[in-house]
């Protein structure tokens, strides 16, 4: 199975842009509006890792955290793994370097205390046709089968999302205060101590034509319902002959996305970022498995 994914971005009524977002694609970053080339030998095979960032501090912190922690994640992600060759390993070691990185500048600025971001990093195997992950925080990871409901993927990090879990630390708040702090973050890559984060080492396995939408909390403008019906407006089943099809819209959808959350037209609308990677059967894979059949 073959990817294919697209990604943009809107700053909303924000003075500043705290999304960031990243695709590692084989030998290639993109990063930033712009391309960079791997270094011989720490190349993705068949793989495509996609992150982002939705960074919290305001006054330009959160855009600093945010794009620290890209390319930290990328960095160790890349060095773990091509030593191990283990996603859940490189997975915790991007996230817990990048979270040290942190540590470090918030001990030689005191100005970045406070500073931090949610992280999504979604890596797509193309020989097992599985995604892979590990988030903190409260962006959105959501699978869109077709023919089936969408769920969410990972957890959502925010109090009232893990009241069970924090039933101690929320046991002596009134209803006032816990109604207060309900939709806050419960964790984020800040440099304190992760101790709460959601991995996926088993991998899920996606069909071709389905979508995988990763987006910050920026798209909740939009209801469920709503971005369900504007993904399945472009779903249908694809074949190897319909590969441009699919890049169209998976595309489209993005764009339509992004249009539909400015059109609603939400005071104070938080930045929003939207990312969306789908599959479809490489008809070169399909030619080799038949070839080796023949061959046996």
């Amino acid at each position: 199975m073959k990817a294919v994914w697209s990604a943009a971005q809107i700053q909303g009524s924000r003075d500043y842009q705290e999304d960031f977002f990243a695709v590692v694609d084989s030998d290639l970053v993109y990063y930033r509006d712009q391309e960079y080339e791997l270094e011989e030998g720490i190349a993705l095979q068949g793989q495509t890792l996609l992150i982002l960032a939705d960074g919290m501090g305001g006054m330009g912190h959160g855009d600093l955290a945010a794009a620290q922690i890209i390319e930290n994640f990328i960095k160790y992600y890349l060095a773990e793994y091509q030593d191990t060759q283990d996603i859940g390993d490189s997975m915790l070691s991007g996230m817990q370097s990048a979270n040290q990185i942190l540590t470090g500048l918030v001990a030689e600025n005191s100005d970045y205390e406070g500073m931090g971001a949610t992280l999504i990093a979604l890596l797509w195997d193309e020989v097992e046709s599985k995604i892979y992950w590990v988030s903190v925080g409260d962006s959105m990871l959501y699978l869109y089968p077709q023919g089936a409901k969408p769920r969410r993927l990972n957890e959502k990090h925010t109090w009232s999302e893990q009241s069970e879990k924090l039933a101690a630390q929320i046991s002596h708040l009134s209803e006032k205060e816990f109604t207060e702090i309900k939709d806050v973050l419960c964790s984020a890559v800040d440099g304190s101590e992760l101790e709460m984060y959601d991995l996926q080492t088993e991998g899920i396995e996606i069909g071709s034509g389905d979508f995988v939408l990763i987006a910050s909390d920026g798209l909740e403008t939009l209801s469920l319902d709503a971005i369900e019906a504007c993904v399945n407006d472009s779903e249908q089943s694809v074949t190897p002959a319909d590969v441009d099809t699919l890049v169209e819209r998976v595309s489209h959808t993005v764009a339509s996305l992004i249009e539909d959350v400015e059109a609603a037209g939400r005071p104070g609308q938080d930045n929003t970022t939207v990312i969306l990677l789908s599959s479809y059967q490489d008809v070169d894979l399909n030619i080799n498995a038949e070839q080796e059949a023949a061959a046996q």
